[in-house]
């Protein structure tokens, strides 16, 4: 099934096509229907560097780590991790023949956390030029969280981040934009807000799916 075009985001779609560079942090925020994920799918169609992508949830009880396993899923396992990614063969079943060997029992919760963090940080260095996309991050679970607050300030330097969320439904308690103070000095940080669109953007996506489309149909739209 073809995407649905793009429109009226021109400046958007050249500052986010920017984040296939290693090193980089991109917020992506706007309401629901805005086409924030309309919009990461250009990272796709626009390079040739490895995009994963892995959404939150909408679920009342939370699923761990949901985003970061689903964007892993597909991805090429390189050859020369250290035997630290042996922690991630419970959560990624579907590449234990690529992980190193699966590790002993962690003392304590805490440890086999961090463990956990170190081994993803690893892998996602390791897979060369990389972005990371986390859709949704307004319903992300508290181990998520925590794994982007160890990640960012150590982020590889061939690994982008990108997130997208509803500043309306995201928590107080995870201000995501407070992530950029947490980023290497060497990360370059974009802020992208997605605004409503125009009348004349909304007549050119009619027009994409019916050419009887008036612009009394856009402006109605618009209201």
């Amino acid at each position: 099934m073809c995407s649905p075009p793009l429109v009226g985001r021109a400046r958007e779609r050249r500052q986010l096509r920017t984040a296939a560079d290693p090193g980089r942090l991109v917020l992506v925020a706007g309401s629901a229907g805005s086409g924030k994920t309309r919009l990461v799918q250009e990272l796709h169609e626009a390079t040739d560097t490895t995009v994963l992508t892995g959404h939150c949830p909408p679920r009342a009880e939370p699923f761990p780590l949901a985003p970061v396993i689903e964007a892993l899923r597909g991805a090429p396992i390189p050859d020369g991790l250290s035997p630290l990614c042996g922690a991630l063969h419970a959560l990624m079943p579907e590449h234990g023949d690529r992980l190193p060997a699966p590790l002993p029992p962690a003392t304590t919760p805490a440890d086999d956390q961090h463990r956990t963090y170190r081994a993803f940080t690893e892998l996602l260095g390791a897979l060369g030029p990389a972005v990371l996309v986390v859709e949704d991050v307004q319903w992300i679970d508290q181990t998520t969280r925590d794994l982007l607050h160890y990640l960012t300030p150590r982020l590889p330097p061939t690994l982008s981040l990108v997130l997208t969320y509803r500043p309306e439904e995201l928590p107080r308690s995870f201000p995501v934009a407070a992530l950029a103070a947490l980023a290497p000095a060497t990360t370059t940080h974009d802020e992208l807000t997605l605004d409503p669109l125009t009348p004349q953007d909304l007549l050119t996506l009619a027009h994409g799916f019916t050419a009887t489309a008036t612009a009394e149909d856009a402006h109605r739209l618009h209201a």
